[in-house]
């Protein structure tokens, strides 16, 4: 699947759908994360945010992966929350 694909898959999933793909394994979290971190510095204007913390995101992604590795990830594990 390409790239470009992906996002706009990402882009339309909903909850259940991406928590399927994250299990899956058919995308990463931190795949996940980078799509919607770029989407909410994207629109910055909006002002839809208070603060947004880039880093804590992308190390609580890499821990979802992990889990999802592991086969010791709860249900929506890796499932941004905003």
């Amino acid at each position: 699947m390409s790239d470009l694909q992906k996002t706009s898959e990402l882009h339309s999933m909903g909850v259940a759908g991406l928590a399927a793909a994250l299990a899956a394994r058919e995308v990463s979290a931190v795949e996940a994360a980078r799509h919607f971190l770029a989407r909410i510095h994207a629109g910055e204007a909006l002002g839809a945010f208070v603060a947004v913390d880039d880093e804590a995101t992308r190390a609580q992604a890499r821990a979802a992966d992990a889990r999802i590795a592991a086969g010791d990830a709860p249900a929506r594990a890796g499932v941004p929350i905003a």
